[in-house]
């Protein structure tokens, strides 16, 4: 499991995916790991580290993702998105290779480059904005994003916005210093402030006027590692609210 955390917090990428039976591809996230990780007795969590990914798997079952064609249109796979909830899509060639993976991150790096307006406000796609409170241990975070189910945990400081998911934690913890820690007194890194954990990692986050049109927010927030923005300093904008809301409501420019 090492292996698969290392490779997950270096690449920045959102999962690792595993070729199963008949050529079925699950996934494994950063936030399973992570939960896998603080489920662990602390005495007992180095060792787990070294898991195989099969009995990670099994530890915290994969999921399975939907697929696309290399030749199908963008908004198949954002229908697909919709119908599963799942965030990302695994890319095949016509002799069903994988080749790929489509993340709604990857889709608004797309998006920024379309500059015309759509017509709908930063403000009208927003979400309700749910802060979290100052000195969280890493634990705390994360059973945070679990009971608001959410997968970013917002922090202010100095007066700016700060974002945290399990991929800052992941890099916090699968850092050379993060390994050793989890070996020498997990229970130390577990109960560390999260500022102080993962301040290397964590990504600053674009507070926007709530009256820009959303091709703006599209720029803005491609420039940063969750894609993510602040409206109004009271509301925020994910992915999915990029991606998903303007595509439900027919504003996407293709």
């Amino acid at each position: 499991m090492v292996v698969v955390g290392t490779l997950l917090s270096t690449k920045d990428a959102p999962c690792a995916v595993i070729n199963g039976e008949k050529d079925a591809y699950e996934s494994i996230y950063g936030y399973q790991i992570v939960n896998l990780i603080l489920e662990s007795k602390p005495e007992e969590l180095y060792s787990r580290l070294s898991m195989q990914a099969g009995e990670a798997a099994e530890a915290s079952p994969p999921s399975s993702l939907p697929t696309i064609q290399l030749d199908d249109e963008l908004a198949r796979g954002l229908g697909l998105i919709v119908a599963n909830r799942f965030g990302n899509l695994l890319v095949l060639d016509d002799k069903g290779a994988l080749v790929g993976l489509l993340s709604l991150e990857g889709v608004i790096g797309f998006l920024a480059a379309r500059t015309k307006p759509i017509g709908i406000s930063l403000k009208k796609i927003s979400s309700k904005l749910k802060l979290m409170g100052e000195g969280e241990s890493m634990s705390g975070v994360f059973r945070f994003m679990m009971r608001n189910r959410v997968r970013r945990a917002i922090m202010t400081s100095g007066g700016g916005f700060y974002c945290c998911t399990e991929r800052e934690i992941m890099k916090a913890l699968f850092s050379p210093s993060g390994l050793k820690s989890l070996k020498d007194d997990p229970n130390a890194i577990l109960e560390m402030p999260i500022e102080h954990l993962v301040s290397p990692f964590l990504s600053v986050v674009p507070n926007l006027s709530g009256g820009l049109d959303t091709t703006e927010g599209w720029v803005q927030a491609s420039w940063n590692t969750n894609c993510t923005a602040i409206v109004d300093g009271e509301r925020i904008v994910s992915p999915w609210d990029f991606v998903v809301k303007p595509f439900l409501a027919g504003k996407l420019p293709f």
